[in-house]
Formats: structure tokens, C-alpha cells, sequence
């Protein structure tokens, strides 16, 4: 998490469960062994999402300058040839921004 930009010694970050429950290290182990290497390693179709019917949004959160995935946003947007949407909040902004977040995605997605 430290190498993707979270901050975890942040006084604000949520606290863990002590130990994992059984389901916890389940989930766990089936996004290591499953998803995670098809997510890094994932290369976009540009030529296909660019080709296609449907206009494709490549959305960053606010605060989130500082994490991979916002660099990887970035990148995707500017192989699609579109701008970034910028989304209130981090990462997960909505979860922690729910109320300011609706507007702007009904707003991307009225476009």
C-alpha cells in the first residue's frame, strides 16, 4: 500500500481488525493469486475502446494525486486522447464523498 502513495501512518487511517477472520484471508488470498497479477499486468485495446460506440470516461479522484493509480489514470487518459474527470475526493471518493461525487458523475454521465 505504501508503494501505490497510501499513507499508513496517517493518525486518520482506519484501524485493522486485529486478527483476519478466516473469510478475510480467503478473500485475501484469492485477489493475490487471481486478480491482481491480471490487473498489473493488463494492457488496454485503445485502438478497440477508442473504435467502439460507447465514450469511455477515465475518471481521477481529487486528492488522489499522490497514488499509483492516479498516475495510471493519466496515462490511460492520454493514450484514449481524453481528458481525465476529476472526482471529489481520493481513490474512493465515492464511498467517503458520496454526496459531492453524485452530482459530478451525473453530470459525466449526461454528457
Amino acid at each position: 500500500m505504501t508503494t501505490a502513495g497510501y499513507d499508513l501512518s496517517a493518525e486518520d487511517a482506519p484501524a485493522g481488525p486485529e486478527e483476519p477472520s478466516e473469510q478475510d484471508l480467503a478473500d485475501s488470498a484469492h485477489f493475490f493469486l487471481h486478480e491482481l497479477r491480471g490487473t498489473t499486468r493488463y494492457v488496454p485495446d485503445v485502438a478497440a475502446l477508442t473504435a467502439g460506440p460507447s465514450r469511455v470516461v477515465v475518471g481521477v479522484g481529487a486528492t488522489s494525486g499522490h497514488l499509483l493509480t492516479y498516475r495510471t489514470s493519466l496515462a490511460l487518459a492520454e493514450l484514449l486522447g481524453t481528458p481525465p474527470v476529476e472526482f471529489p475526493g481520493d481513490h474512493g471518493g465515492f464511498v467517503t464523498h458520496t454526496a459531492e461525487f453524485a452530482p459530478v458523475l451525473s453530470k459525466v454521465l449526461a454528457e
